[in-house]
C-alpha cells in the first residue's frame, strides 16, 4: 500500500516527511539531462579542434570548406586518421611535459639506489647498446661491402655443399665395399 503523504515510500507509514532510513523507501527515478546537470551542450558538429594540427590536417580543412560530401571515402578516412594522429601527438607531448623527469647525474644513469637494481639497469643499457650497434654497422655499410659479404657467403655455401656431397659419395662407396666384402666372405671367394 502506498503512503498518500509520500508516494515513494511503500512501507505504509503516515509520516508526511519522506523516510530515507526506511528499509522500503525508494526515491523517485529522475532522468538527468545534460542541461539539468549543468553541463554545457557541445556544438552539434563535434568538438572544436585546435588550429595548429599540422600541414596534413590544414590541407584537409581547406578541402572540406566546400563540404565533406565533396571528399571521397578514402579522403574522409585519411582526414580522420590525420586528425587522430595530430591529437595523439599533442596529447603525447603534453603528457611528456608533465611526466618527464630529468636524467640523474650518476655513473649508471639511473635513479636506483639498490645494487641489484643498478646492475639490472646497466645490463639493460648494455643490451640495448649492443643491439643498436648491429643496426648502426649495417646502416653504415656501402654497396660494395654488401656485395663482398654476399659473394663470400655464397662461396662458403658452395664449399659446404661440395664437402657434403663428397662425404655422401665416400659413405656410399665405403658401404658398397663393406657389402661386397660381406658377400664375398659368404660366397667363399
Amino acid at each position: 500500500m502506498l503512503n498518500p503523504h509520500h508516494p515513494e515510500c511503500v512501507c505504509g507509514c503516515n509520516d508526511p516527511q519522506p523516510e530515507p532510513d526506511c528499509d522500503e523507501w525508494q526515491p523517485e527515478p529522475t532522468l538527468e539531462t545534460p542541461r539539468s546537470a549543468g553541463m554545457k551542450i557541445l556544438d552539434p558538429f563535434g568538438p572544436e579542434y585546435p588550429r595548429d594540427l599540422g600541414a596534413t590536417v590544414a590541407k584537409f580543412r581547406r578541402l572540406t570548406r566546400r563540404g565533406l560530401g565533396k571528399l571521397t571515402c578514402e579522403d574522409r578516412r585519411a582526414y580522420g586518421n590525420a586528425v587522430s594522429a595530430a591529437i595523439r601527438s599533442k596529447q603525447r607531448s603534453q603528457w611528456s611535459r608533465v611526466t618527464s623527469s630529468p636524467r640523474p647525474y650518476c655513473a649508471s644513469g639511473t635513479a636506483y639506489s639498490d645494487g641489484r637494481d643498478i646492475s639490472a639497469a646497466i645490463r639493460r643499457q648494455h643490451v640495448s647498446a649492443l643491439q643498436a650497434y648491429v643496426a648502426a654497422v649495417r646502416r653504415n655499410r656501402t654497396d660494395k661491402e654488401w656485395r663482398d659479404l654476399y659473394g663470400r657467403a655464397m662461396k662458403e655455401k658452395r664449399e659446404r655443399e661440395l664437402a657434403l656431397a663428397e662425404a655422401a659419395t665416400r659413405r656410399t662407396s665405403v658401404r658398397r665395399r663393406q657389402r661386397a666384402g660381406v658377400y664375398s666372405a659368404v660366397l667363399g671367394a
